[in-house]
């Protein structure tokens, strides 16, 4: 069993590392390049992210409660709704992750150093301000872990990727409109094509700056101690990175659609990687989606905060104290 989690992780942990992917007579690979700069430094606009990862088992000989902690894994689906003004300092997140027929819904609201978070697994607003953030990211609050990569990580690993980007794998393709949130859009598709080769140095790389980010590290391992798992989070991830060798990419897709104001308005990432194992619980096929959409761009989103009270919010430390733990609540609801 713990060899099936440990390759779980890795899987959860590649899919982290592909949504970092996500957001080239300037040659195609300069063109692009400046789009995806440009799209970066946006103040203000609306995004939305929807991710699903498919992984196929080996199931032979497993017994039925085996089965039963697999279908977690089988289809996973996230979705992100983002409107933002960074001038501001304020933005509003609409997030859903189903795995199963386990769904989970939030609503994050900011605002300068104040995050306001509405979930069913809280009864009433959460308000989280910064100095309690960086702790929970941190690993300093225990029932209430959020691991989080720190920005020096996230900028890492955006370099790593990065850097396989060249003349020789981004093409500009024809031009097409789109239909996006915001209406009709004429752009240039743009592809990006990666091999084995290319990919697995990346992912080895990727795994290393994830193992040395502190906070995410210690975080997570706590996190796995409140789901009642018994694993050492740094030696699983020594462990991913000889995983990797006995895998075979099969394939990697990358499309950018770059409107005329040179912003990547939207873009797909695909991945198929076969994995050589023959073991009961291993996963043999793994399937990873990505699309984001990006609209109203440069325009202030109207966004509606949630009226605030005494009554009707509570801080981090309240929710440790005076209610159960949202993890084991939720673990209650689905045996």
């Amino acid at each position: 069993m713990k060899r099936i989690i440990l390759i779980a992780v890795l899987i959860f942990l590649l899919a982290a590392v592909m949504a970092v992917v996500g957001c080239s007579r300037k040659s195609h690979y300069q063109v692009f390049m400046e789009a995806v700069e440009r799209t970066e430094a946006l103040e203000k606009g609306k995004m939305s992210m929807d991710m699903v990862m498919e992984i196929g088992f080996n199931k032979e000989g497993l017994p039925e409660d085996a089965l039963e902690f697999l279908k977690f894994f089988e289809n996973l689906k996230l979705s992100l709704k983002d409107e933002f003004d960074k001038g501001k300092n304020e933005s509003v997140k609409k997030i859903f992750l189903q795995s199963g027929e386990l769904g989970i819904d939030a609503k994050i609201y900011t605002r300068g150093d104040v995050s306001y978070v509405i979930t069913p697994l809280i009864p009433k607003i959460l308000v989280i301000k910064g100095e309690e953030l960086i702790h929970i990211g941190s690993g300093d609050i225990n029932d209430l872990n959020i691991p989080s990569l720190s920005e020096e990580s996230l900028e890492q690993l955006k370099n790593v990727w990065q850097s396989l980007y060249s003349q020789e794998n981004v093409t500009a393709l024809e031009d097409i409109v789109l239909d996006t949130p915001g209406g009709k859009v004429k752009a240039k598709k743009y592809r990006v094509k990666l091999t084995d080769q290319q990919l697995k140095p990346a992912l080895k790389k990727s795994m290393e700056i994830i193992s040395q980010d502190k906070g995410f590290m210690d975080s997570l391992e706590i996190m796995m101690e409140s789901m009642d798992e018994e694993i050492i989070i740094r030696g699983i991830l020594r462990q991913s990175i000889k995983l990797l060798d006995q895998a075979t990419i099969n394939s990697f897709d990358q499309l950018a659609y770059i409107d005329r104001d040179n912003y990547v308005i939207e873009e797909t990432v695909n991945l198929d990687i076969t994995l050589h194992f023959t073991e009961p619980g291993t996963p043999r096929q793994y399937k990873f989606n990505l699309i984001i959409e990006r609209w109203d761009l440069n325009r202030e989103p109207k966004i509606d905060f949630p009226e605030v009270t005494p009554e009707n919010s509570i801080t981090p430390g309240q929710l440790k104290e005076g209610f159960p733990d949202p993890v084991e609540s939720m673990k209650g609801e689905n045996r």
